[in-house]
């Protein structure tokens, strides 16, 4: 098994993508069987898993849709909310 790197260097010529439908039917192209850490791919799935559950409202209420301008990994917070700048 090859895998991305955690510190960022990863393989930019690989791409693949599954979709499974709900019947269990999968469609699968590209390297779609490489393993690979989630990292930040895992953000858009859990901001809608959160807006899903909680609502657009709620959700917006507690974390802002503005890029922070810092990395990727940093905590920045909106001075005026204390909500984070983005999901």
């Amino acid at each position: 098994m090859v895998a991305a790197s955690e510190h960022g260097c990863g393989f930019p010529d690989w791409f693949g993508i599954c979709i499974v439908t709900t019947d269990g039917y999968a469609y699968a192209v590209g390297e779609a069987d490489r393993q690979f850490t989630l990292q930040s791919i895992s953000k858009p799935a859990v901001y809608a898993a959160a807006l899903a559950d909680r609502g657009r409202e709620a959700v917006l209420r507690k974390v802002g849709v503005e890029p922070s301008g810092e990395a990727f990994n940093s905590i920045s917070l909106d001075p005026q909310t204390g909500a984070p700048f983005n999901p």
